[in-house]
């Protein structure tokens, strides 16, 4: 699928992940982020999450422009799933298969501008080392340090050894969507040096930032811990330093190097009270410590992941229900860092 246009701009979705749900045996449903125009009519294609079905409005599924929803057709094809089975006893269960992939759909269709109320990002006045580079047609490295969200996990084209293999449409991950688009925009010979590790918390990418990252001698380093850091209830202060900790390594070696530093998309919301853990206190931190530098910039995703979910069902931009992002999740981290880098 494509990465542009991104998600806050235009009036053409390609794409948006929809999981039909339904509830105490209710009509499978899901929630569109914006309303087509027209209601139905809008409405362009339904396909399943591997592009290889096409489903039939009036068989298939139908609109409700009452609740802004795609609705299954009984006795039609269009893939649902029992909301129970996500968290039973209100015990959310991690996927790690293709579960939801296999009940996702890709839905295009046309809206109303507007609609969107997380962080968007533009062409950054801060990150002119790789940029200057990629405008000449120079080229550039860049490192990815971070968590399995930042490794790719659950992404269709990452494969997972025995859990789970590749699957169709083979979605990259969010980092080597970002390098093939500056290619493609920018002729550019993009080098991608993804050292992350899954699992791992931001005091882990403090203390092996030095063996791990300065030796790539990077243009750009993309920062992306924080799931973890939340789960684990480390106080907002001492996930700053860490990262902090990390910016200042790269700034004694590589003093104009760029650094783009993402706070994570949130956990699942289905325990009772939801999990948010700390993970919203986290980008307000990255913000302050971007600011202190002047080839720095952050992107707040938490701020987008929760922007989703005040439409949208978590499974939406899951791709395991707990803590991993979908083929449609992994796009909107690549828009957003591409919006700082000019490749939209």
């Amino acid at each position: 699928m494509a990465v542009v246009p991104p998600i806050w701009s235009g009036t053409q979705t390609y794409g948006e992940s929809v999981v039909l749900l339904s509830t105490s045996g209710g009509t499978a449903q899901g929630k569109l982020l914006r309303a087509p125009t027209g209601g139905i009519s809008g409405i362009q294609e339904v396909r399943t999450a591997r592009r290889d079905v096409v489903l039939i409005a009036g068989i298939d599924w139908t609109y409700n422009s009452a609740t802004q929803s795609i609705e299954k057709v009984a006795g039609g094809i269009a893939p649902s799933l029992v909301a129970e089975i996500l968290a039973p006893g209100g015990v959310p269960v991690v996927h790690e298969n293709r579960l939801l992939h296999e009940a996702q759909l890709a839905v295009t269709y046309t809206h109303s501008a507007g609609g969107w109320s997380g962080p968007t990002t533009s062409a950054s006045a801060k990150l002119t080392t790789i940029r200057t580079k990629l405008i000449a047609g120079n080229p550039v490295k860049i490192v990815v340090w971070g968590d399995s969200i930042s490794v790719g996990a659950n992404a269709s084209g990452f494969p997972n050894g025995s859990a789970y293999d590749i699957i169709s449409p083979y979605m990259p991950v969010w980092a080597e969507l970002v390098t093939r688009r500056l290619t493609a925009k920018f002729g550019s010979v993009v080098t991608l040096a993804n050292k992350s590790v899954g699992g791992q918390q931001s005091s882990y990418g403090s203390t092996n930032h030095a063996a791990q990252v300065l030796p790539e001698n990077p243009d750009l380093v993309i920062y992306g811990w924080g799931m973890n850091d939340g789960a684990a209830n480390v106080a907002a202060a001492t996930y700053a330093a860490n990262m902090a900790a990390q910016l200042a390594d790269l700034r004694g070696t590589h003093a104009t190097a760029d650094a783009i530093m993402l706070s994570s998309m949130l956990p699942t919301q289905l325990t009772n009270p939801p999990h948010t853990g700390k993970h919203a206190l986290y980008g307000a931190q990255l913000a302050t410590i971007a600011a202190g530098d002047g080839h720095c910039e952050s992107i707040d995703v938490t701020a987008a992941s929760q922007a989703l979910l005040t439409a949208k069902n978590y499974v939406d931009q899951s791709g395991n229900n707990y803590n991993h992002p979908s083929d449609y999740m992994h796009r909107v981290y690549a828009q957003l860092v591409l919006g700082l880098l000019d490749g939209l």
